[in-house]
């Protein structure tokens, strides 16, 4: 019968093993035990899923993470591309006051609004809006109108003046060359014109 104290499986490798002296109780001889060197003990295993702790410096110095990129500035609308009665009641009207009346006219009526055409022949034709310049020189009545076929800046134009409070008896295009009408191009068109009829005070 098999001691119990004896293991089920001696190691094959019976010479990596020191010698270790048998005790023997009815002698009474005491064991000798053989230390087992230091460099001889097997190496202490290391608990599996452990992982080694980064230094804190090197933790410091790790690249943050980048930021996500700056949201693109929508670009504002052109004064332009607004439509025709905003643009001229805030932008057009006001500037083309001044511009007018810094020329020397004096008593100046501008307003933008939707009537019939009163130029000769053009009497039958719907209604369509308009700028109305008026004022009173040289003992006379001065008026000009700005037509906008379209309802839009961008579209048809037409231009006429009259004397004297009679019907304008033409009609002319008004800048119909422009690829893109703006406000500046359409101010001194206005002027251009008015100064061809000798209209402006300092001619």
């Amino acid at each position: 019968m098999a001691d119990e104290n004896t293991p089920s499986n001696p190691p094959t490798d019976t010479a990596a093993i020191p010698a270790v002296a048998a005790i023997d109780p009815a002698a009474g001889t005491e064991a000798t035990v053989v230390e087992i060197p230091a460099e001889a003990k097997p190496a202490e295993a290391k608990p599996a899923g452990v992982k080694k702790a980064k230094p804190a410096a090197a933790e410091a110095t790790a690249e943050p993470e980048s930021a996500e990129p700056a949201a693109k500035k929508v670009k504002a609308p052109a004064l332009e591309d607004k439509p025709l009665s905003e643009f001229m009641a805030q932008d057009c009207l006001p500037e083309l006051i001044k511009q007018i009346t810094a020329q020397g006219i004096e008593g100046l009526d501008l307003t933008f609004k939707t009537q019939k055409i009163a130029v000769r022949g053009y009497e039958s034709l719907p209604e369509c809006w308009q700028i109305e310049g008026k004022w009173q020189a040289r003992q006379k009545a001065h008026q000009f109108n700005v037509y906008f076929f379209d309802a839009e800046l961008q579209g048809q134009r037409g231009f006429s003046v009259s004397l004297g409070n009679q019907k304008p008896s033409t009609m002319e295009s008004f800048r119909i060359d422009e690829r893109k009408m703006s406000l500046n191009l359409f101010i001194s068109g206005v002027l251009q014109r008015l100064n061809g009829q000798k209209w402006l005070d300092r001619n």
